[in-house]
């Protein structure tokens, strides 16, 4: 016996699964995470715009996923704007640190050095995912950046809590090279040094306190304030 897909138009066989469909009239998001979707939701809910939404969005899925992005990293946006029927793409991916060299990850044998590569301050860019926010805020946003920061700094201080790609993002030939060398990596996130476990909940206190001090002082704090001379000493 078959039965007709609604959405499709077309029979599909009995055994056949349907997810369960979220309708909403006046907006809807999509994330990684639902930490993130969330936090996108409310901003919404709030009054803000798809724009607004998209900012908490990145900063929370930096705090619950610092694997994949964050305020160290950089980003891409491709946003239309249906009033001038225009597109506005950034290139915000970082940009290489100004003493960079062709050869810089290359041994003296000219062989490519994957400890330069994957584990030296010689890799690190830039970051330019907080410029690039900046600017989407200030051409198409609505609210300020204590608004959109609220539910990435409320997560850090009150905790989330561990998925499967994070537990297994800890557990790895990389995260223990970071519990080894890098000093705070093993509380920050790590459990004492060891693998975190799904389920288990996991607070951020200082990436709170850096944004909160962008929502007081402004992104130009960020690049040229104490923050940026703690990124430059440790990886010098």
């Amino acid at each position: 016996m078959e039965k007709m897909n609604p959405y499709l138009g077309r029979q599909l066989p009995e055994m056949a699964i349907f997810r369960n469909h979220t309708v909403g009239k006046r907006g809807a998001v999509s994330s990684n995470s639902p930490y993130a979707t969330k936090a996108g939701l409310e901003i919404l809910k709030q009054g803000g715009n798809a724009i607004d939404a998209a900012v908490a969005i990145s900063l929370v899925l930096g705090a619950v996923e610092p694997y994949h992005s964050g305020i160290g990293g950089g980003c891409f946006h491709v946003v239309y704007h249906k009033e001038t029927d225009q597109f506005y793409a950034v290139d915000a991916r970082g940009v290489a640190p100004i003493h960079a060299t062709q050869d810089m990850f290359l041994d003296q044998d000219g062989n490519v050095d994957l400890s330069l590569t994957e584990f030296s301050g010689r890799s690190t860019v830039v970051p330019a995912l907080y410029r690039a926010m900046d600017q989407l805020l200030k051409k198409f946003g609505t609210m300020t950046w204590e608004q959109v920061s609220a539910p990435a700094v409320r997560l850090c201080r009150e905790g989330f809590h561990c998925g499967f790609y994070y537990s297994r993002t800890t557990n790895s030939p990389s995260a223990e090279h970071n519990r080894d060398s890098y000093e705070g990596f093993r509380e920050l996130y790590l459990n004492h040094g060891r693998p975190r476990e799904v389920g288990e909940l996991i607070q951020n206190p200082d990436l709170a306190n850096t944004m909160e001090a962008v929502d007081k002082n402004g992104v130009d704090w960020f690049y040229n304030g104490p923050i940026a001379d703690e990124i430059v000493a440790v990886i010098q």
